[in-house]
């Protein structure tokens, strides 16, 4: 068993100084009008560089500055255009700066890793950002919470990429990976995971394409081993190519298991990528967003072990072993929580992916290294009955991203933060309607509530509401224990 403090080598022969990783969560901190790492970004990354993880995979750095998951996404990308091959596109300044600074507020502490995250939304882009998001067909998303209704309010039907569209995006791809490499990053990983296009073009639901890039499990893989084969090219191979990928959508007619396992050891034979990253889960099924304690009541196997996607790697590592297949380490991501099932893991796969404890506990990896834990503080995020399972993955994705912003700011996480404030706040603000970018119409909707209010009802009662409102977002429902 390879302890949690041993460095790893990569296939591309850069070293892991260890097997914690910090995975990717969308930070939503960049201003919506230049989509720059900040201040803020650099205090957040150096917070988590010092916890002591190996490597820290960024959150969504978007390839297109159109299509974006969150209005405060970051994005890089050529933004001063050129005149041709004697006078190509190129990064400005400002943006290279920023950048380079982002990278080395990781790389400067503890010789930790820099992978950043590459993305594109698809038709997972919400209002706030476009109203004519693209995707492989014109097959709009679907959310599991108040369905249709919540869905076309976030998200509007994308239109069907044409084939020229597709090269354009595998281009954007490869170059904001050259430019992840000319700005000091050490790699890039692919997201082709949680419903975001990559992942939308090897889904057999989301994905009807007829021929090309659709129509078989083989074709829908070509997106991606598009852009695996240009990152690859273009970058040399000395840089770190990662990849994001799901087990399973967990939907019918998505990403199989069995469609998985194939395609990974398709990568891994080819010797595309330096380490795979395994979770699960699209928009309209967020197994990746389950709090652990709830999901534990309804998958009675989750009692008896730790890690979401353990029972996928485990598969993926004896399928290897009985093929001989090449060494591409395997990150296993979500749900990790205790010393025993954190090692138990590490009998099967590399490395060991955390997020949402770093937001809450993000000196966990020092102090477990050290001898001075056994497990991260223990916190559960969510309510019982049909509404809280309902409502687990948004939530705890907000409730965790408010974390986000106070790690940020320099401040110790808050576990006072309420549900309300978490589901409504942090809603409007991350993906809805962005106070930059929609100032007008929120004054205009805060009016048209105020005058409904006062004209329709008892001052008393108005109040009374505002009260409630106020005090469910001061109140903890977050249950804790230090260990």
């Amino acid at each position: 068993m390879a302890p949690v403090t041993e460095p790893l080598v990569l296939p591309c022969g850069k070293v892991v100084p260890n097997r914690f990783v910090k995975s990717a969560m969308t930070e939503c901190l960049a201003s919506p009008l230049d989509h720059l790492p900040t201040k803020k970004h650099n205090r957040l990354y150096e917070t988590w560089a010092k916890s002591g993880v190996g490597m820290i995979i960024s959150g969504n750095v978007m390839v297109d500055p159109l299509h974006k998951e969150s209005p405060r996404n970051v994005a890089l990308y050529f933004d001063v255009p050129g005149e041709g091959k004697e006078k190509p596109d190129c990064l400005s300044s400002s943006r290279r700066r920023a950048f380079i600074s982002l990278a080395s507020s990781i790389t400067s502490h503890n010789n930790t890793m820099a992978v950043m995250q590459l993305s594109h939304p698809g038709r997972q882009c919400p209002v706030s950002v476009t109203y004519k998001p693209l995707a492989p067909s014109a097959i709009p998303v679907t959310l599991p919470v108040f369905g249709p209704l919540l869905s076309r309010v976030l998200f509007r039907n994308p239109r069907a990429l044409t084939n020229t569209q597709i090269l354009e995006i595998v281009n954007k791809f490869k170059d904001s990976a050259v430019l992840a490499k000319e700005t000091g990053w050490d790699g890039v990983q692919i997201h082709a995971a949680h419903g975001y296009l990559v992942s939308q073009f090897l889904s057999g639901k989301a994905n009807t394409r007829t021929k090309f890039y659709g129509g078989s499990a083989l074709l829908r893989r070509r997106f991606l081993t598009e852009i695996l084969d240009k990152v690859r090219n273009a970058t040399g191979p000395s840089f770190v190519v990662g990849l994001k990928l799901n087990s399973e959508d967990f939907q019918e007619g998505g990403l199989t298991t069995e469609e998985s396992m194939n395609l990974l050891e398709s990568l891994c034979a080819g010797g595309k990528v330096d380490f795979i990253e395994i979770s699960g889960g699209t928009y309209e099924g967020a197994e990746m967003m389950d709090d652990p304690k709830l999901r534990a009541e309804m998958r009675p196997s989750t009692r008896r072990r730790e890690g979401f996607f353990m029972d996928f790697a485990r598969k993926v590592v004896e399928r290897r072993k009985k093929k001989g297949g090449a060494l591409v380490p395997i990150i296993c991501t979500g749900g990790f929580r205790t010393r025993k099932g954190i090692e138990e893991a590490l009998e099967d796969v590399e490395m060991i992916g955390m997020a949402r404890p770093l937001c809450v506990d993000p000196h966990f990896p020092r102090r477990f290294m050290a001898g001075e834990t056994d497990a991260v503080i223990e916190y559960s995020v969510g309510f019982k009955g049909t509404l809280g399972k309902a409502l687990s993955s948004g939530l705890n994705s907000f409730w965790h991203q408010r974390q986000i912003h106070r790690l940020a700011d320099g401040l110790e996480p808050d576990m006072a933060i309420g549900y309300g404030y978490a589901l409504t706040a942090m809603l409007l603000r991350s993906y809805l309607c962005d106070p930059q970018n929609h100032s007008g119409a929120i004054k205009m909707l805060a009016m048209m509530l105020g005058s409904a209010l006062f004209l329709k009802m008892e001052q008393s009662l108005a109040l009374t509401l505002g009260a409630i409102f106020l005090a469910y977002k001061a109140t903890t429902r977050v249950k804790t224990s230090s260990n």
